[in-house]
């Protein structure tokens, strides 16, 4: 038994018409793997109808077997035979707050993968990247105002740029957004905002072997919609959307190391760092000092002091009274910060 069987397009007609529309003021409800049939307006659930489709025009045989219409096979038939059938990405992606238990949940609903940190969701090109608190990697919690770190693809050996980070850091080259989800400790997934990718790094960290490797840091920044002409001028600067030659920070000190030769290295990775910055600037303590061995020193970082940085944090939920698109962390109390899509957030600087 094959799907190529399937010839009558009056049969796809005839099953539609015996499946349950989707209700389109709850999108997510029953959706399974995300593809869907539009028929005169109505939407169906694509596997079900096809499936019927091949017992009204074949009643003599068996049903297809789930096998049958795994991937893209009933999209193809679909297509095949005239009609057109999206993904619930492509017709109700995920909104900005949306949130959900787990990444299970999500992937039953959007498709992709329900395991790596970095992915798409089946027939839509938007990134998303998913960050845990409670998960294997350092990635920093998100930042309303100011970047913020996250972690590469890969949990042995030296991270690679290929394949999913490969793609994020396409990202950055095209000035394109990503979708940040993120859950807290005993949380669920949210998707957060959109983040724009600034720049990306290697730092040392150790892998699920607890042997030190190279990982790639990518930072990225909050901003208010996917459309480039909506992200502030701040955010844009900071971009380097050029080609990034990976430069390794030093080796880290070993156990026995002094004092001494610890803030040597150190201070010979920010002099790496700046080195190859157009921007240049002071540097800041590592904020992650526990899970890293050299967290991220970003070019752009180093030009805020510590004492700014830290004023920004605590202002940015009253300076800007707009839409709100971003939850931060406060106090361990998460709260809902606002962004207001034509403000520039360097004001909120000050």
């Amino acid at each position: 038994m094959s799907l190529k069987e399937l010839t009558s397009r009056d049969a796809v007609l005839k099953a539609a018409q015996q499946c349950d529309v989707i209700d389109l003021g709850a999108p997510e409800s029953g959706l399974s793997r995300a593809l869907v049939l539009e028929l005169g307006g109505k939407y169906y659930h694509a596997r079900k109808v096809v499936s019927l489709a091949y017992n009204v025009q074949h009643p003599d045989r068996d049903n297809l077997p789930a096998s049958a219409l795994a991937g893209e096979a009933a999209a193809r038939s679909l297509r095949r035979l005239g009609f057109t059938s999206s993904t619930t990405a492509q017709l109700w992606p995920p909104r900005l707050g949306a949130e959900y238990p787990n990444r299970t949940a999500i992937r039953k609903i959007f498709g992709g993968n329900g395991v790596a940190g970095i992915t798409s969701f089946s027939g839509d090109s938007v990134i998303n990247i998913f960050s845990d608190e409670e998960g294997p990697y350092a990635d920093e919690p998100p930042d309303a105002v100011n970047p913020f770190e996250y972690r590469g693809e890969g949990r042995k050996g030296d991270q690679k740029l290929v394949r999913r980070n490969k793609a994020l850091d396409s990202a950055r080259r095209n000035l394109e957004a990503v979708r940040y989800w993120y859950r807290p400790a005993g949380g669920t997934f949210r998707f957060t905002t959109w983040v724009a990718i600034l720049s990306r790094a290697q730092v040392w960290s150790p892998d699920d072997n607890k042997q030190l490797r190279l990982e790639y840091a990518f930072q990225v920044m909050a901003v208010p919609d996917p459309e480039l002409d909506t992200w502030p001028a701040r955010v844009r600067k900071l971009i380097d959307d050029q080609d990034i030659k990976d430069v390794p920070p030093p080796p880290p000190p070993g156990k026995k190391a002094t004092s001494s030769q610890r803030r040597k290295t150190y201070r010979d990775y920010l002099r790496l760092i700046d080195k190859s910055s157009k921007t240049g600037g002071d540097g800041r303590r590592p904020s992650k000092g526990t899970r890293n061995v050299y967290p991220r020193v970003a070019p752009y970082a180093m030009r805020c002091s510590s004492a700014r940085t830290a004023t920004a944090r605590t202002t940015s939920a009253q300076a800007c009274p707009s839409t709100p698109h971003l939850v931060v962390n406060r106090s361990s109390k998460w709260t809902t910060s606002t962004i207001s899509p034509s403000t520039d957030l360097t004001t909120r600087q000050s």
